[in-house]
């Protein structure tokens, strides 16, 4: 697919209600503003297309700028250090476990096999992807926070 709509965007503000769902407003150069308007006029001045999109934050200098930590990566840095967290990952993933070296510690352990079993690079992503969100709360949070219960 190479048609790609690019625009230079600035984050303005974003929202959700009960009643309305979920808005991001940005602020678009007059130049990238006509690409928006040559696609509504293509759908005789209606709105409603949909797009898939990928967005890289950029610093004052143009380059790219790393994403912030969220809450998901802080909450499995946690996770990932607990003596607790790292057996119930041994017990409910032997595979995913032993497919990584002995070498690792502990933590590094937990850290890989959870990247593994969520399809992320890093924790960082949890945050950022919808998928690594959804595996994260599936496979990890939902079924480790259960078990927590269970326990008290």
């Amino acid at each position: 697919m190479n048609d790609l709509l690019q625009v230079d965007l600035m984050l303005l503000d974003w929202g959700k209600t009960a009643k309305g769902g979920s808005k991001v407003v940005f602020l678009v150069s007059g130049e990238d503003l006509e690409k928006f308007e040559m696609l509504t006029l293509a759908k005789g001045g209606r709105g409603g297309q949909r797009f898939m999109g990928a967005l890289a934050m950029i610093a004052d200098d143009e380059t790219q700028e790393p994403l912030p930590v969220g809450p998901l990566c802080k909450l499995a840095v946690i996770w990932c250090k607990d003596p607790a967290f790292q057996e119930w990952l041994a017990l409910t993933y032997p595979g995913e476990c032993a497919s990584h070296g002995p070498e690792e510690s502990p933590a590094d352990l937990a850290k890989a096999v959870l990247c593994s079993l969520c399809g992320v690079k890093s924790r960082k992503d949890l945050d950022h992807t919808v998928d690594g969100r959804r595996s994260f709360n599936e496979l990890v949070r939902r079924p480790y926070s259960e078990f927590l219960a269970g326990q008290a």
